[in-house]
């Protein structure tokens, strides 16, 4: 079988689509390492091929060869790819986030795409007006386009159906994972320059873009809370955004420097071992399309509180907390539950760890090959 990714994340984000985008593609070639692979990438790339993956005959990086393609990027990747994977007989091209090409009505690949969320739709205050348009355009048509729509979760399998009215039996419901370093009790070599040298023996940790959504401020304020009565420390490691200021201002205003620790550029490869450490991780988001940092959180052994509702009881499962994100008291009384009651923090740990093992690398990768297959038959 010849497989087609949209490999523009897997090259370029650092994070939430990058992270699916590489995860994804590592499992899949990893469990079926005989088929033809294809990885379609428009721009110049932060990542490297060999950074993510082995070097191999059969995994080939295609990339805009034409001077309209070089100097348009999102043009070839909208309607330049299509030529490129029918050239290559492709036998299916997937759209790891939200899109396919525009004139895929024209490629002979059948035609998957994952939709990760439509926050955009849901919450449209968070965009600017020229985002939502062309984010509503491009997932709305390419919807119409695939054989296949994956979900990443039944909260977002939900939404398609409620605001671009897709067909319910055209949806296929498939996690994300993590990388599999999470599920690993790896040893780290560090040194004196390493970040997690700055962590305190004891913290709390946030993942994720500090951006309104994900509500950060909400868990600052639980600190301040926690500050009258008990001395609790927040990492956080995220890209920050204008939001961030909001954020910093509060912690000034507060005297939270030595509570709140903003840490920045940090190595992925690090990633679990600043997991593995935390006494828990919360993540007060208002809303998300599954949340990848609480399936790294319950891999790494650590207890997890999080937004009551939504996707979140799916990927946190029956033995995490579930709070108001809006509220800072309920916030901080679960973080106090969980830094006090040792009892109970084994128990979310032992819960949490057995609930996550259906989101491990292997079980996603195997569920997307044989919906591969499933579609290529049809």
């Amino acid at each position: 079988m010849k497989i087609g990714f949209d490999a523009k994340r897997a090259f370029n984000n650092k994070s939430g689509l990058g992270n699916y985008s590489r995860n994804l593609i590592r499992g899949i070639i990893k469990n079926n390492p005989t088929e033809d692979y294809f990885l379609f990438n428009s721009e110049s790339s932060r990542y490297k091929l060999h950074d993510f993956l082995e070097k191999k005959s059969n995994i080939h990086l295609i990339e805009p060869q034409s001077f309209w393609g070089k100097e348009f990027p999102g043009w070839w990747r909208s309607y330049g790819i299509t030529k490129n994977a029918n050239q290559i007989d492709l036998d299916i091209y997937h759209g790891l986030s939200n899109e396919i090409p525009l004139n895929s009505d024209k490629m002979k690949a059948k035609k998957l795409i994952t939709v990760h969320d439509l926050i955009f739709m849901r919450y449209p205050e968070f965009y600017n007006a020229g985002d939502r348009k062309m984010y509503t355009m491009k997932t709305k048509k390419s919807c119409a386009l695939a054989d296949g729509i994956i979900a990443v979760s039944e909260q977002t399998k939900s939404d398609l159906i409620e605001f671009l009215d897709v067909p319910e039996e055209k949806i296929h419901v498939i996690y994300q994972t993590c990388d599999e370093n999470f599920f690993h009790d790896n040893e780290y070599s560090t040194n004196d320059n390493s970040p997690e040298k700055l962590l305190p023996d004891e913290y709390i940790l946030y993942v994720g873009t500090v951006e309104q959504r994900k509500n950060l401020l909400a868990l600052v304020k639980a600190i301040h809370e926690l500050d009258k009565s008990m001395q609790v420390t927040l990492i956080v490691v995220g890209k920050e955004t204008s939001y961030a200021k909001e954020v910093n201002n509060y912690v000034e205003k507060y005297g939270l420097e030595k509570r709140v620790i903003f840490m920045k550029s940090v190595n992925n490869a690090l990633m679990p071992l600043i997991y593995k450490k935390a006494k828990a991780f919360i993540y007060p988001s208002l809303f998300e399309g599954f949340g990848i940092p609480i399936i790294e959180a319950l891999a790494s052994k650590v207890p997890v509180i999080t937004t009551r509702g939504g996707c979140f009881p799916e990927a946190a499962g029956p033995g995490s907390i579930f709070v108001d994100p809006d509220n800072a008291d309920e916030l901080a009384e679960a973080i106090k539950l969980v830094y006090t009651n040792e009892n109970k923090r084994q128990e979310m740990i032992t819960a949490g760890y057995s609930y996550v093992q259906q989101f491990r690398p292997e079980i996603c990768a195997d569920n997307m090959f044989n919906l591969y297959k499933k579609i290529c038959a049809l």
